[in-house]
């Protein structure tokens, strides 16, 4: 009798955690599948570089909170939710979530997993729209360039957002932005990136002194890009 019990009770706990075990599985499936759907928008508006379908924002913006709904743990979900809503602040179809909203996504995402440099780069640029380059800002900009040093969207993103702020940086964000410039422009999938914010900037000549100058660069003295931009 207590040979059977015991059996049954063995297999009760091993069907509950089989259950278990499928249920789970099933949710991360689902949460990931919404997922793919979502970044699916995200790759198309940045192949495209603009927004102008109202309705694929809407989507994009279900299916990523239909992946979080099945799995609210997955920092990367957060992430891509708070890139979808910037999408839709940016063309004007977002009517309720602001920046500030975008934000607090981020924070949800890296307090997931802090080590994640793309996050706390889209974190350094969300803060410098709502408050320009302050502390804040630039703390985010340290936690990126400590996970991700070498990484093409953080020494982008930091660039970037120096550039903007080129008459206002200090003495240790100047000796950052000369640090990260060589970075960028030995990388030949980055050279153009970087001298067209540049010049949105108006500092492409400075660009080319590091070139013309900085013996790190000196491979790019007479390349075709040098010559198309530093003339």
């Amino acid at each position: 009798m207590k040979n059977t019990l015991s059996r049954y009770l063995i297999i009760a706990v091993l069907s509950i955690v089989c259950l278990s075990t499928l249920a789970v599985t099933y949710s991360w499936g689902m949460a990931n599948a919404w997922y793919f759907n979502a970044s699916f928008y995200i790759r198309d508006w940045s192949k495209q570089g603009k927004l102008d379908n109202k309705a694929d924002y809407y989507s994009a913006l279900s299916a990523i909170n239909k992946a979080i709904s099945y799995d609210a743990q997955h920092p990367h979900y957060h992430h891509i939710k708070g890139r979808i809503v910037h999408w839709g602040i940016g063309a004007g179809f977002e009517e309720k979530l602001t920046f500030n909203d975008v934000k607090d996504i981020y924070k949800t995402s890296v307090s997931l997993r802090e080590a994640w440099p793309d996050v706390w780069v889209d974190l350094a640029g969300i803060n410098f729209i709502l408050e320009g380059l302050t502390e804040e800002t630039q703390s985010y900009i340290d936690k990126a360039l400590y996970y991700g040093p070498y990484q093409q969207s953080v020494t982008l993103g930091t660039l970037n957002l120096f550039m903007q702020s080129w008459e206002y940086l200090t003495p240790d964000q100047i000796a950052l932005f000369y640090k990260q410039l060589p970075i960028a422009l030995k990388q030949n999938r980055l050279i153009n990136q970087v001298f067209t914010m540049a010049q949105q900037s108006n500092i492409d000549n400075l660009v080319c002194i590091q070139i013309k100058y900085n013996k790190e660069l000196v491979s790019l003295k007479n390349t075709r890009v040098t010559r198309k931009y530093c003339k």
